[in-house]
């Protein structure tokens, strides 16, 4: 009689094995359904570094650095700054951590600005110094074109590289502290088989050294509406130091309109054989001078009334 309770005692011992069993099995099934943990930027507390994988086992570090306020960086920046957030760059002579942005589309970067402040909006801001990042110096003036302090260049791949075949430049035209900054803009373009040359200049010193204040420089002719013969343009002969109405294309003179043309200087041919070009006009208090030929005068007498 006493063999039935060890029995039943056997038994249950046994079920309950096979219970726990089925359950380590279902926890385990359950654990072998679950969706890998996505993957995430961790840092290394050790030296504020992002590694990457470099291998399927191995990792290194990448140029993705924290700095000290939890500000992202390319390269360590040896002047964090708190209250500029965002991701820094840095680049040195071995190494230039630059931006790239590679697109299908035609936009690349898009700046937003949301504020009510009427005064602000998306600026790109090209700055420069002498010096070093840490210790910076003032920027100077060496020579014409020759002191950049930014621009921006347009260009594409003509079969073997990328050409900047446009630019906007900014140089300096003095050397600068507190109280002296100036500068000029050039904008750059190519003509047809041709170089990339200046076009304009916005300001600053000419070529020549000769500095005035507000001055815009064209190196081309300008012409209005196209370059064919139905529009006019402006061109000049600086040997001459003289500008010519001609239609657009270069090919004749057109006509200049004007309510009326004031000749400020009095000037008195030597002789009727004096230099001169035909069509110029002279006056003295006497007479009015033509010439009617290459270095050929005539004159009229003029008297009140």
């Amino acid at each position: 009689m006493k063999t039935k309770p060890i029995a039943f005692l056997v038994l249950l011992c046994v079920l309950c094995k096979i219970a726990d069993a089925q359950s380590a099995i279902t926890g385990q099934e359950k654990r072998n359904e679950r969706k890998p943990p996505h993957a995430c930027l961790r840092i290394n507390p050790t030296n504020g570094v992002v590694p990457v994988r470099s291998s399927a086992t191995a990792f290194s570090d990448s140029p993705l650095y924290v700095d000290v306020n939890g500000n992202l960086e390319i390269g360590a920046n040896p002047v964090p700054d708190s209250a500029n957030g965002g991701l820094t760059m840095v680049g040195n002579l071995a190494v230039s951590n630059i931006l790239e942005v590679h697109n299908n589309y035609a936009v690349g970067i898009d700046l937003y600005t949301h504020s009510d402040e009427e005064f602000r909006a998306p600026y790109i801001n090209l700055l420069k110094s002498r010096g070093t990042q840490t210790a910076p110096t003032p920027i100077m003036f060496t020579g014409y074109e020759l002191d950049s302090i930014g621009g921006i260049n347009f260009g594409g791949w003509d079969g073997s590289n990328y050409y900047a075949a446009a630019a906007i430049y900014t140089q300096t035209d003095e050397d600068w502290n507190d109280t002296h900054h100036g500068g000029h803009i050039s904008i750059y373009g190519t003509n047809p088989g041709g170089h990339t040359q200046q076009l304009a200049q916005f300001g600053g010193v000419d070529p020549n050294g000769n500095p005035y204040v507000g001055n815009i420089i064209f190196q081309r002719p300008l012409t209005w509406g196209s370059n064919s013969a139905a529009n006019v343009g402006l061109f000049p002969v600086g040997s001459e130091r003289t500008l010519k109405v001609r239609t657009a294309d270069d090919s004749a003179d057109a006509n200049l309109t004007a309510g009326s043309f004031i000749e400020s200087t009095s000037h008195t041919p030597s002789s009727a054989n004096d230099t001169c070009t035909t069509g110029q006009i002279a006056w003295d208090a006497t007479f009015i001078y033509v010439c009617v030929a290459p270095n050929t005068w005539k004159r009229a007498a003029i008297s009140s009334w």
